[in-house]
C-alpha cells in the first residue's frame, strides 16, 4: 500500500489532509467574525498559503496572485462566505478610508441639515475602498494529492456538478428563509433532499429525460478539460464553479433550474446530527462490501 503523503501546517508534526482539516475547522471555531488574525496565527496562515495555494492548470490567476502579494498583506480577517455563512478570510493590502460628508436629516417632520442642536448631519462615504484578496483558504484544506487537480482545476464531472449545485443556491436558501429559519440568530439547519428526491436522484433522471448519458452530459458543458474557451462554465472565488452569462449556458441553466423545482423537496435538517448518520451508513455499506470482498473477485 503507499504510504500517504503528509502535510505540515500551523507549526504541527506532518500530518494526513484529514488531519489538518481537522485541526484547521476546530482553529476556525475559535475565532469570532470580524476577528484579525495576529501574532502566529497570522504567520502560520500566510505560511500556509505560501506552501499550498496553488492550481495546476491556473497558476497565474493562483499561487503568482498570492506570492506577488503576500508581502503587501497588512490584515487577514475573519468574515461569513456570501452564500452558506461559512468562515472565510479576506487579505487586505490596503484598508479602505472613509470620510464624513454632510446629509440631510429630518426635525420635527421637516427636512433640515441640522439637528436640533444645530449640529450638521454627517453620513460616512467611502473615500477608497481599499484592496483585498479572498483568495480561498478551503484549497489549502485541498492539498496536492496524486492528481492536484481541485477547485478552477477541476476535471469536468466536478465542475459541471458544482455548478448545478450553485444554480440552485439561492433559492435553496430563500427557501430555509421561507420557512422561518433566520441566518446568523437561529442554530445552524440544512435545507436537505428528503429520501428519494436527492440531489443526484434528480439530475440522473434529469439527463435520462435528455436521452443522453451523464458523460455526454459533461461533455456538452464542459467539452475538454483546462479549456475555459470552449466550456460553458467559470470559476468564481468563493462561490466556485458556475454557468457563463451567455445564451448556451443561460439556456442550460434555466432548463435545468426549472426541472429542479418541479421535482425537487426540501427538509429542514441539523447538519452535525445528519452528517453523524450519513458517516454512520458509509460505514455500515463498507462493512458489507469487506464482509464479501473475496467473493467479489
Amino acid at each position: 500500500m503507499a504510504k500517504r503523503e503528509k502535510f505540515s501546517i500551523w507549526g504541527r508534526e506532518p500530518d494526513t489532509k484529514k488531519g489538518c482539516y481537522e485541526f484547521f475547522q476546530g482553529r476556525k471555531k475559535l475565532w469570532f467574525e470580524g476577528y484579525i488574525l495576529q501574532g502566529d496565527d497570522e504567520k502560520y496562515m500566510k505560511e500556509m498559503m505560501s506552501k499550498y495555494y496553488c492550481s495546476p492548470l491556473k497558476p497565474h490567476l493562483v499561487q503568482d496572485v498570492w506570492h506577488k502579494n503576500k508581502d503587501k498583506i497588512i490584515e487577514i480577517k475573519v468574515v461569513l462566505g456570501p452564500v452558506f455563512g461559512e468562515k472565510t478570510f479576506e487579505f487586505w493590502v490596503k484598508k479602505p478610508t472613509y470620510t464624513m460628508s454632510k446629509t440631510i436629516g429630518m426635525v420635527d417632520g421637516k427636512i433640515s441639515c441640522t439637528d436640533k442642536k444645530g449640529k450638521p448631519f454627517l453620513m460616512e462615504t467611502i473615500d477608497d475602498p481599499g484592496t483585498m484578496f479572498n483568495f480561498s483558504t478551503a484549497r489549502c484544506i485541498c492539498f496536492p494529492g496524486q492528481t492536484g487537480l481541485t477547485h478552477e482545476s477541476a476535471k469536468p464531472k466536478s465542475a459541471v456538478m458544482e455548478a448545478l449545485k450553485n444554480a440552485i443556491a439561492q433559492p435553496k436558501i430563500q427557501w430555509k428563509k421561507d420557512q422561518g429559519y433566520r441566518p446568523k440568530i437561529d442554530p445552524r439547519m440544512d435545507a436537505h433532499h428528503v429520501d428519494g428526491k436527492e440531489f443526484k436522484t434528480i439530475f440522473l433522471k434529469f439527463v435520462n429525460t435528455l436521452k443522453i448519458s451523464e458523460e455526454e452530459f459533461y461533455q456538452k458543458i464542459y467539452p475538454e478539460h483546462g479549456n475555459y474557451k470552449t466550456n460553458l462554465l467559470e470559476y468564481v472565488n468563493i462561490t466556485g464553479w458556475q454557468f457563463k452569462n451567455n445564451l448556451n449556458a443561460n439556456t442550460w441553466r434555466e432548463t435545468w433550474f426549472d426541472f429542479h423545482e418541479k421535482y425537487r423537496e426540501y427538509e429542514m435538517i441539523d447538519p452535525v446530527a445528519h452528517h453523524k448518520l450519513s458517516s454512520d451508513e458509509i460505514k455500515f455499506k463498507t462493512s458489507i462490501r469487506k464482509n464479501v470482498e473475496d467473493l467479489l473477485k
